[in-house]
């Protein structure tokens, strides 16, 4: 396993399993700003309805991005599959994000790091070819 493989690897199993702080609310009562609320949903769907999506949305989220990072580390997931999962999934949490932005607790680090390495692994795989399968061995 090569160095850049390892650290992607974890960077993208973190990310995943970071989008569990998405249904924490529904079990933390800590703040009011923190909740499955959506800015574009609530209101128009039954409330319910909207909690119900928002954790389908996340706990997707956290299965599809665990996988990717699996994968990228060759464990569990064939590593021919990280690449579309990571892409994939992180698009889905460009959009769960944006239509739950509250569902995670803070601005920084945990929305703009989520959103960096959402699109850093949309347009480094998508765009720029990158990492290399040099670089991850996948």
């Amino acid at each position: 396993m090569t160095g850049p493989q390892l650290v992607l690897g974890a960077v993208v199993l973190a990310h995943g399993i970071g989008h569990v702080l998405g249904v924490l609310p529904l079990f933390l009562h800590v703040s009011t700003s923190w909740n499955t609320r959506s800015w574009l949903l609530s209101g128009r769907l039954p409330e319910r309805s909207v909690t119900a999506l928002a954790v389908v949305l996340w706990l997707a989220c956290v299965v599809g991005l665990v996988l990717a990072g699996l994968g990228v580390l060759g464990l569990i997931v064939p590593a021919s599959w990280w690449r579309p999962l990571a892409a994939g999934f992180s698009a889905l949490s460009l959009v769960t994000l944006g239509l739950f932005w509250e569902g995670l607790p803070t601005l920084v680090p945990n929305k703009v790091g989520a959103i960096a390495v959402d699109l850093l692994l949309i347009i480094g795989i998508v765009f720029a070819s990158w990492p290399t399968q040099e670089m991850v061995g996948a």
